[in-house]
């Protein structure tokens, strides 16, 4: 089943995993060149099943519901979760050598953000 971002608001069918995995998949694709490697980095951290959902979802949805899912679920995560988000997001950003400025854009985004689960 293809599952966009309503489906999964509607039915509160995002779990942490889950959202992991689209944040994953949305800074794998923030400089438009979604690799092989980030792929496969991506799938051997959340498995195929996550892999294959989030990916349908993020491929349904424009930037800015990307945008507002990844807000609106910030909460959760836990203060616990953060430094491995921020730890598994550098690996990420350098799997395939290239760390560029839309990476850097979405890291400062995501950070603001972490900052509410962190209070």
């Amino acid at each position: 089943m293809n599952y966009t971002l309503d489906d999964m608001r509607k039915f509160k069918g995002v779990n942490k995993t889950l959202y992991l995995t689209f944040i994953h998949i949305y800074a794998a694709h923030v400089d438009n060149n979604f690799t092989a490697e980030e792929a496969e980095y991506i799938q051997n951290k959340f498995g195929s099943e996550a892999m294959n959902q989030m990916l349908q979802c993020y491929k349904h949805n424009n930037r800015s519901e990307s945008d507002e899912f990844i807000s609106d679920n910030i909460d959760i995560l836990k203060e616990d979760d953060i430094d491995d988000l921020k730890m598994s997001l550098d690996i990420l950003y350098h799997v395939n050598g290239n760390y560029c400025r839309h990476k850097k854009a979405f890291s400062k985004f995501l950070n603001k953000l972490l900052k509410f689960v962190e209070a």
